[in-house]
């Protein structure tokens, strides 16, 4: 049952986006804290078995215990195999949960003209515009393209199956009132009816408030020199550590979800963080073996297989919450080096990040 201030502050039968700001900003604070407090809560009830399978499925593979003592040790069961295990998990944990948590990005778009933006905004926020309705009136819209890297309607559907069960999908629905999905779930796009411009796609779901849904980042635990994945640019940002503990990770990029190779089943919380390993394709169990067990700082190679993903269900606004701008300048001179420079000095004073050129 929902709560009193829930049906105060959010009428059922009135558009999200007709809402006013501040209350959409509040509804989408209170359904995604509510999320991901009800996630985390569930995966830590069931850490413990998580753990135990992790570590299973590591003898089985048989890839870190290649001395014959250990070997042996596997056969008799003894202590000396627990104390083993236990510092195996609390060293792939530890490597796993210490690993920088980056964005990536082009350092030529991001800093030849001063960059003034004061927080990461997510597409489905900066997917919101004015719209023209056939009379020449003019109403807030959703409306959303992507691009090539994203495309929109593939990014839905992948950020649903991630992010929900399928009970939750049906008690989310748009006719209900209960549920996050209701706020959090497109319900699916389609081409709109009126004022739709090339590649652009509004929401099935009138109720859904872009503000709610996740910023992506990623653990770097490869320790990468250009942080997570380039493919999104040799640029990167490190971000306050504190964004770890609520994050939910996925072990691949969430875009597997449209292949059925990741799903809302494969999440895993900070505080086991080495089930990665449990739930990733066989690329990323040997970067994780590499990197986690032995120590290894991984070349710029990650792909879709071996990205760690992050989401994170809270504003990121820069000012405090960023530790590091490491910029490449690879590929830069003349005047367009000297503006990426300055405009990323300024950036990184502006909100307290120290910054790398790399």
């Amino acid at each position: 049952m929902s709560s009193p201030a829930w049906n105060a502050g959010v009428k059922p039968d009135t558009p999200t986006l007709d809402l006013p700001d501040k209350v959409q900003n509040a509804q989408a604070s209170y359904v995604r804290h509510h999320y991901v407090r009800s996630q985390l809560r569930d995966l830590s009830r069931r850490g413990d078995a998580v753990m135990r399978d992790t570590l299973t499925a590591l003898m089985e593979d048989n890839i870190w215990l290649q001395a014959a003592e250990a070997k042996k040790l596997l056969k008799k069961k003894t202590e000396k195999l627990q104390v083993l295990l236990d510092k195996t998990w609390a060293h792939l944990n530890s490597r796993l949960q210490t690993a920088d948590l980056t964005i990536n990005f082009e350092a030529s778009k991001w800093f030849t003209t001063p960059n003034n933006y004061d927080s990461y905004s997510q597409m489905y926020e900066r997917a919101v515009r004015t719209v023209t309705a056939a009379d020449g009136s003019t109403f807030t819209g959703f409306r959303i393209t992507g691009d090539t890297l994203n495309p929109a309607d593939v990014r839905a559907k992948a950020d649903d199956a991630v992010t929900f069960s399928k009970g939750m999908l049906n008690r989310g629905k748009i006719n209900s009132t209960f549920g996050t999905a209701r706020v959090m779930s497109p319900g699916g796009l389609v081409q709109p009816a009126v004022d739709a411009r090339d590649g652009e796609f509004e929401a099935v779901n009138p109720f859904f408030n872009p503000k709610s849904k996740q910023v992506f980042a990623a653990l770097n635990y490869g320790r990468r020199p250009h942080g997570s994945i380039t493919t999104y640019g040799q640029s990167y940002m490190v971000l306050n550590p504190k964004f770890k503990t609520n994050a939910i990770y996925f072990p691949g990029d969430t875009f597997m979800a449209t292949k059925n190779l990741m799903s809302f089943n494969n999440q895993v919380s900070y505080d086991y963080l080495g089930a990665v390993y449990l739930h990733g394709q066989t690329m990323m169990k040997q970067n994780i073996v590499k990197s986690c067990l032995q120590d290894q700082e991984l070349p710029d190679d990650c792909g879709v297989f071996d990205l760690l993903e992050a989401h994170l269900f809270e504003p990121l606004t820069f000012t405090g919450n960023l530790e590091a701008l490491c910029v490449s300048i690879e590929g830069l001179d003349g005047t367009l080096l000297t503006a990426v420079q300055t405009n990323a000095r300024a950036f990184g004073r502006k909100h307290g990040a120290d910054v790398f050129f790399i």
